[in-house]
């Protein structure tokens, strides 16, 4: 009968029990481990007298495990499989290539920016296991306020909470407006970004695809439309950037977007407008708690981030 009692675990213990049932002998056993032969008889003789049963029997002129032996030896590929990835775990985290990180994204963002990004995280970080939560621009900033997530991707100013920020790349507001729709006439040249400026106020009668209240883009869209004096003519609402875009592709209605979503060459089943006469510029960034920067494996996955949106194509901002 095994010996009641808690004792210390020590690993190798385990690693000798392995190695003798692997070379089928103490002699071999104790070769490869670098060790004296009687100094392992006399350790596997302890252990078996302290647990009580007999390990190791002789057989056909090698040492077999007994039935108490196969039960030890599975635990004990179990207990060294565990402290193998424990080790590996443990030196990933030091060199940063390990670990969980959180990553908040705007739910208007997550169709354009995830795809290239993961890949690009899953390439350079494959032992880092990351989970996106996505949301509006508040609950995100209210999720790494909290510690929730380890930093989040959005366009500044934040909306309540101080946050310390890296730039990623600096976009423009623009309208998306369909072709055949009369506002295409309206714009002129001399907007921002390459793009024909158009002023709001013209557009009273055009139809619009805007993002449900709340979202920082539509709160820009609402400001605008105040400023201008008019009240839009909504024909849908849509939580996604791109859905609104790919509407406004579809002939739907004018939407709101980003330069960077629109991309270097716009569907062509679109015109793509400045917003006259002051374009609105906006910086995007990845953002974190004050004091609280972004360690570890999160470091080294905000690193990749910048990597990715410096070479995307997408405007620089200002460091």
């Amino acid at each position: 009968m095994i010996k009641k009692g808690v004792r210390p675990v020590d690993i190798k213990e385990y690693r000798y029990v392995w190695e003798i049932a692997r070379q089928g002998g103490v002699s071999r056993a104790a070769r490869a481990l670098y060790i004296a032969q009687p100094s392992l008889s006399a350790y596997l003789k302890s252990l078996e007298s302290r647990l009580g049963v007999q390990l190791f029997e002789q057989a056909e002129g090698k040492l077999r495990p007994t039935a108490a032996g196969r039960v030890y030896l599975e635990h004990a590929r179990q207990i060294l499989a565990i402290d193998g990835a424990l080790m590996e775990e443990l030196e990933g985290i030091k060199t940063n290539c390990r670990g969980l990180v959180r990553i908040g994204v705007p739910v208007t963002r997550s169709g354009f920016i995830l795809p290239g990004l993961l890949e690009a995280l899953h390439r350079e970080h494959p032992g880092v296991q990351v989970q996106v939560f996505e949301g509006i621009s508040k609950e995100l900033e209210e999720k790494v306020y909290h510690r929730e997530v380890d930093f989040i991707l959005v366009n500044r100013p934040f909306k309540e909470y101080e946050l310390e920020f890296r730039p990623l790349f600096e976009e423009e507001t623009v309208v998306v407006v369909p072709k055949g729709f009369a506002a295409c006439t309206q714009g002129r040249a001399g907007g921002a970004g390459g793009y024909p400026g158009i002023e709001i106020g013209g557009l009273e009668q055009t139809p619009f695809v805007l993002l449900t209240a709340g979202q920082r883009l539509r709160q820009v869209a609402d400001g605008l439309f105040l400023q201008a004096g008019i009240k839009p003519r909504v024909v849908m609402e849509t939580h996604s950037a791109v859905t609104a875009y790919s509407l406004a592709c579809a002939g739907f209605g004018a939407c709101f977007s980003h330069d960077t979503l629109c991309g270097e060459k716009p569907d062509g089943r679109v015109r793509v407008f400045s917003i006259a006469p002051a374009p609105i510029l906006r910086q995007f960034v990845a953002a974190w708690p004050k004091n609280c920067p972004p360690t570890g494996p999160a470091q080294a996955v905000l690193e990749t981030v910048v990597r990715c949106m410096e070479g995307s194509g997408l405007p620089k901002a200002s460091w």
